[in-house]
């Protein structure tokens, strides 16, 4: 069932059932979190989550969003006890603040479990057959107070507005609706090592046309998935994705790529779109050998992002986790898209791929790693070996 709505009321609804997203008109902007890595069940993400319980409950924190690699080696399945050990208990918060939506996509761990439970587990919580608002919507996970871990197919887009209060000389009002457009990708499945070609073309085909449609009809645009694109951490990037994926960011004038999957925190910039880490939401990150050229802040420190949009300006706190500590803070101003089509909204929505999930036969063991990365560390350690055997050889011939 495709549904995809925007009207003057604050919203706009779009997945495989009806989601209307709210964000108070009080707020004068809309605030999300992102952590990645988190799953981990360890005292570091308990520290974390306490943190971030701070920031939701004290910043009116309308959702939160993450990257994937949600549970160290996945889950076995819905029964798993890492459900209630790991994710609801560690984020349940007595006030009710944590009873928010958390949109996901997995990550290289959650493919080395049960992949479809976290879908599943999504699919427990929304019928098919109801349409409701996630604020309305009442169930296991609302009166457990935690977040609602939402995922209606490995890949999939939803689109909301909110209300800003915006200056007299831009609306008499003072207000001023502005919208955003959230793209999540699975970095896996859009990799060149997926089994499935036919579902990994799916996706980069629906992806081309979400990012074709999204700056016509949004103020902002925000791109989330597992593998970073550029990276200082030990993934150094991807290089099919800086290949096939970057110049698509770019063409579409994406605000930002949030990634997880390198245990750290940083931001970099690649002409304009912004690329962040978030990858210690649930363990002490590590330092980096060799810093990008586009790094403009790294941090080994356990920890979340902080994002706020207006209507002049989107910005991005990195928070260390254990402190409170603001590390770093990026301000980008809003970004003037030239294909930008007004009053032509609904009729381009409504043109967007419907969101659908795409069944994923049986995996072996995954092993996800940069094909170009690999055969450079092997042609290394050839080097290495050679040179090693040159030394040896002229040392035995001097003694």
């Amino acid at each position: 069932m495709k549904i995809g709505t925007m009207c003057n009321a604050g919203f706009i609804a779009y997945s495989a059932v009806s989601i209307l997203l709210y964000s108070g008109f009080a707020n004068a902007s809309l605030r999300f979190v992102s952590l990645g890595n988190w799953g981990t069940g360890n005292k570091t993400q308990r520290a974390v989550a306490e943190k971030l319980k701070e920031y939701v409950k004290n910043d009116r924190v309308t959702y939160l969003v993450s990257p994937g690699s949600n549970f160290d080696n996945g889950v076995s399945g819905l029964n798993d006890d890492k459900w209630s050990k790991v994710f609801e208990s560690v984020y349940y918060d007595e006030s009710g603040a944590m009873d928010v939506p958390m949109f996901t996509v997995l990550g290289s761990e959650d493919w080395q479990g049960d992949y479809t439970a976290q879908y599943e587990h999504y699919q427990q919580f929304f019928s098919d057959n109801n349409v409701t608002t996630l604020d309305q919507k009442k169930g296991t996970e609302t009166s457990n107070k935690s977040p609602r871990l939402i995922m209606p197919n490995w890949w999939y887009h939803f689109f909301t507005s909110f209300s800003t209060n915006a200056s007299v000389s831009l609306l008499k009002s003072g207000h001023k609706d502005m919208s955003v457009g959230f793209v999540f990708v699975d970095t896996w499945i859009l990799s060149n090592q997926f089994p499935y070609k036919d579902v990994s073309s799916q996706a980069w085909e629906e992806l081309k046309k979400t990012l074709e449609i999204a700056p016509k009809v949004v103020d902002y645009i925000v791109v989330v998935g597992d593998k970073p694109v550029l990276s200082s951490g030990s993934s150094k990037g991807d290089t099919y994705l800086s290949y096939k994926l970057l110049p698509l960011l770019k063409q579409a004038q994406v605000d930002a790529y949030l990634a997880g999957y390198d245990a750290d925190m940083e931001l970099l910039d690649y002409e304009g779109v912004t690329l962040a880490v978030v990858g210690s939401s649930g363990s002490k990150g590590r330092k980096a050998v060799v810093k990008s050229p586009n790094s403009v802040f790294y941090s080994e420190a356990p920890g979340f992002l902080v994002h706020e949009l207006s209507a002049r300006e989107f910005t991005t706190k990195f928070v260390n986790g254990v402190t409170g500590e603001v590390l770093y803070t990026h301000t980008q101003p809003k970004k003037n898209r030239r294909q930008r089509q007004h009053g032509s909204e609904l009729k381009l929505i409504n043109k967007l791929p419907e969101v659908v999930f795409h069944p994923v036969g049986q995996m072996g063991v995954v092993s996800y790693s940069d094909a170009f990365t690999k055969i450079i560390g092997t042609l290394g350690l050839i080097i290495l070996a050679a040179h090693l055997t040159l030394t040896f050889g002229t040392t035995l011939a001097k003694a």
